[in-house]
């Protein structure tokens, strides 16, 4: 099964156990795309570092980016106001970029890893649990429904990304300044730390948030939400029931909105 958003379908260096990967062509990722998410969907606005430099709204001066824009940069915005702005680690060495070749993901330990995902594997679910021990790494997905990672999801470690991917299983984040872009996910979301910034993202499962601070926009929750800090930000934040059991979030199976704390 697939799952959707309502908008539509739209790295290694000292790594340990990364089988399922190949070094080279990186895709899109090296292109450095300035991309817009809003509750209007997903815009490409600009692609190379000075993209972000000429826009006034991509200030990467903040603990999402530390004062560098070198990789993708993703700018949240609510209506006329700024999120936040998710930078992505500059992955221009060969060793820090692998493209996931369709076997198991597995384990890696490192920093500043970026995982892309080749053409060939749009629509083949990677099957096995994957798990990102370090800071600044990043599963970049092709798409939700294209790229699917069958298992559960797990990050440890600070300014982690997760961007344009489904995953079957539980996702898992350990620490703070994390990013989940357009992401679907059919098991739960659990969230210890601060900071995280949630954008566009369908989570068929349970969500519980432990921490402080975590940013909410356009957020779409099937199971039971638990909130267990202060100072949250929330923007089109919904519950919603897969009435049809077919995986796929239709607007009609939204409910009603979820507050914040």
């Amino acid at each position: 099964m697939q799952a959707r958003f309502f908008f539509g379908i739209s790295s290694l260096g000292l790594f340990a156990i990364f089988a399922g990967c190949v070094p080279n062509n990186p895709g899109v990722y090296l292109n450095d795309p300035v991309v817009e998410i809003s509750t209007d969907g997903e815009k490409v606005i600009g692609t190379g570092t000075q993209a972000c430099t000429n826009n006034p709204d991509c200030n990467t001066n903040n603990a999402y980016c530390n004062g560098s824009n070198g990789g993708p940069t993703d700018i949240v915005r609510n209506k006329d106001k700024v999120v936040a702005v998710l930078c992505y680690p500059d992955a221009t060495k060969e060793q820090d970029v692998l493209q996931a070749d369709g076997s198991n993901l597995g384990k890696v330990n490192g920093n500043n890893r970026v995982v892309t995902f080749g053409p060939a594997t749009d629509g083949k679910p990677l099957e096995g649990n994957v798990s990102l021990e370090g800071n600044n790494n990043v599963l970049y997905g092709n798409g939700t429904g294209k790229t699917v990672l069958d298992g559960d999801v797990r990050f440890n470690g600070n300014n982690g990304r997760a961007r344009s991917l489904t995953i079957r299983g539980n996702l898992t984040l350990e620490g703070n300044n994390f990013g989940i872009v357009r992401v679907v996910i059919e098991g739960d979301l659990l969230i210890k730390g601060n900071n995280s910034v949630l954008a566009d993202v369908v989570v068929f499962g349970n969500v519980t948030l432990e921490g402080n601070n975590h940013s909410l926009l356009l957020v779409h929750i099937g199971g039971n939400e638990q909130f267990k800090g202060k100072g949250f930000a929330c923007t089109d934040v919904y519950e919603f029931k897969d009435t049809n059991k077919d995986t796929l979030f239709q607007i009609a199976e939204r409910g009603d909105p979820i507050p914040c704390p």
